[in-house]
């Protein structure tokens, strides 16, 4: 009830969460789905006219995701084409992407080494693992006789999912790393302040035994 319910009742939020960061063009501007293949299909003409691709399945692989087509669409020569055959472009206020130097629409695993971008999935799995080891403190855990089977398997697990997490951001736009980065911090500031406000009890291995003997069960 305590561990698993509440991540269940977040995972459609999440996935819902996901599909409006992937398909910004949709779910934010508002273009239809139509639209959004036209717009794709001229930035593949583009791009095919200009020698950077030498086919358009090739230009269209490239251009595969609604995020790196809004990066295009912020160049006025791409803009003015699009529109021509999406006149409702002239409606819609496209997101930026774009933070000081730092274009967060990036992926990783597509782009070489660049510091920051790989510095992201770094600081995923290392927010991530911290926040599972400062959860663990801020809430109740069983006394160490537990059985010790489950407490190697959730060392393994405390490991594994924060390495999936940066693997995971490795593969997706920066934007996605640092929401989650961000909202491990949040989750842990709010454990913590739970924890002040609501402590644990601190209960003695003589008060278990206690328990144990009057209630007739470990």
């Amino acid at each position: 009830m305590a561990g698993c319910l509440p991540m269940l009742i977040q995972l459609p939020i999440v996935l819902a969460l996901y599909r409006v960061i992937m398909s910004p063009l949709r779910y934010i501007c508002g273009l239809a789905k139509d639209s959004i293949s036209v717009i794709e299909k001229v930035i593949d003409k583009i791009d095919v006219e200009a020698g950077v691709f030498e086919t358009m399945e090739a230009a269209e692989k490239a251009m595969s995701t609604e995020i790196k087509l809004i990066q295009r669409l912020h160049e006025s020569d791409v803009f003015e084409k699009c529109l021509a055959e999406v006149p409702e472009l002239a409606d819609v206020a496209l997101p930026n992407f774009n933070i000081g130097p730092f274009d967060f629409s990036l992926i990783a695993s597509e782009n070489g080494f660049i510091w920051w971008l790989w510095a992201i999935p770094v600081l995923v799995f290392l927010g991530q693992w911290l926040s599972t080891k400062l959860m663990r403190k801020f809430t109740y855990q069983p006394p160490e006789s537990a059985d010790m089977q489950n407490g190697t398997s959730m060392k393994i697990m405390n490991v594994m999912f924060p390495l999936m997490s940066g693997g995971i951001a490795f593969t997706m736009p920066a934007a996605v790393g640092v929401y989650w980065f961000v909202r491990g911090l949040i989750s842990v500031g709010e454990k913590f302040i739970i924890s002040k406000a609501m402590p644990i009890p601190v209960i003695s291995e003589e008060e278990f035994k206690a328990a144990e003997r009057e209630y007739g069960a470990k």
